[in-house]
């Protein structure tokens, strides 16, 4: 079977799945992240913006992935996160793009100050990042 290539589809969008995969190799359970949209009130010239949520310990965590002129956009955008979260889980996509999307992300390229601000927010992974 030939497979998809996940960088057809846009950066925030990749961005959101490193993210969730973030999340996932710092200990958090999948029912404990969440992909979001709504206001954001640090870019308020946007209509909606796209978040990766964290909830752990009694908190909230967001990473804010992009903003959006619409509401619709935003929705459009969610849309294209379940299609990759499905490809990405069903094989569909190729692993080892997947492996340069993930070590190539902005998370990632950002650890050390990704694992600050979860400290800072009070959240403590389970499991130390490799």
């Amino acid at each position: 079977m030939k497979k998809l290539d996940p960088m057809q589809y846009p950066e925030p969008i990749r961005e959101c799945w490193a993210v969730h995969q973030a999340f996932r190799a710092l200990g958090f359970a999948p029912e404990e992240i969440y992909v979001a949209i709504g206001k954001d009130a640090r870019h308020p010239q946007f209509e909606a913006a796209l978040f990766v949520v964290l909830r752990a310990q009694g908190k909230e965590f967001l990473v804010t992935l992009d903003g959006y002129a619409s509401e619709a956009a935003a929705e459009a955008a969610v849309n294209q996160w379940e299609a990759f979260a499905t490809f990405s889980n069903d094989g569909t996509f190729d692993e080892g793009v997947l492996k340069v999307i993930y070590d190539t992300s902005n998370v990632i390229q950002n650890k050390v100050e990704f694992i600050t601000a979860l400290y800072n927010k009070g959240i403590r992974p389970s499991r130390e990042w490799s």
